[in-house]
């Protein structure tokens, strides 16, 4: 489960779109964290940043960031 904060007063379909995202199944290899979004972008936004821990996993894999 993804923790999301989010303002009260978004829509109820910004909404949906939560609960959905917080339902995601997120592989134990990879962090996510939610950050600021970008201002004046829509009316409602998230943004969050993701990184895969080496240490967590015994596969050879390219490591990302973003």
């Amino acid at each position: 489960m993804i923790e999301i904060q989010y303002d009260d007063d978004a829509s109820a379909d910004f909404k949906l779109a939560i609960l959905a995202l917080r339902e995601a199944e997120v592989r134990p290899e990879v962090n996510i964290v939610q950050i600021e979004s970008p201002q004046h972008l829509a009316r409602h936004s998230l943004a969050f940043s993701c990184d895969v821990d080496a240490e967590s996993t015994s596969a050879k894999i390219d490591l990302g960031t973003g």
